[in-house]
């Protein structure tokens, strides 16, 4: 497979996999017949059980679960994975390849516990802005220097005006 096809797969994978994977519904709803069901919550660690009780922490944490349900031999049941209300801060992508889907009869299922309260989070919050005098603009601009060496003038500096 060229670099290019792999490229795009992966990017449709980034793309696509939120949306996928957090199809909202009233109540989870393991399919067909009762096969494992593993719940994730912002509170939980990636190392626990995976139950209600003893939830996981992140998509990739029950991404990486499935994997090895299926491994155990899980593949025969559909499995669901159900995400509790919150915010899940993603700290790099969340990639899902062949080996991560279902099929029709033994589909893999990711929903969220309740609808439109599940958020998955890529961005990072920016702070450090200070406002500074500008000529040209009644509201004036902030700006932040983030630090890092442009190799030019010194640090980058992020404006907004």
């Amino acid at each position: 497979m060229s670099k290019k096809a792999t490229w795009n797969r992966t990017l449709t994978a980034l793309l696509l996999a939120p949306l996928a994977a957090l199809h909202a519904v009233d109540k989870p709803q393991p399919a067909q017949s009762q096969g494992p069901t593993i719940f994730v919550a912002p509170g939980g660690k990636d190392a626990a059980a995976g139950t209600q009780a003893d939830p996981l922490a992140s998509l990739a944490g029950a991404r990486d679960r499935v994997r090895q349900l299926k491994q155990k031999g899980a593949a025969d049941k559909p499995i669901s994975v159900v995400f509790a209300d919150g915010t899940y801060e993603l700290a790099e992508a969340v990639v899902f390849g062949p080996q991560d889907s279902g099929a029709e009869k033994v589909p893999v299922t990711y929903c969220a516990e309740h609808p439109c309260k599940v958020i998955l989070s890529g961005g990072k919050r920016v702070t450090g802005w200070t406002p500074k005098p500008y000529p040209f603009s009644s509201r004036g601009v902030f700006r932040r220097e983030n630090g890092v060496s442009n190799g030019l003038s010194g640090e980058l500096k992020v404006w907004v005006f």
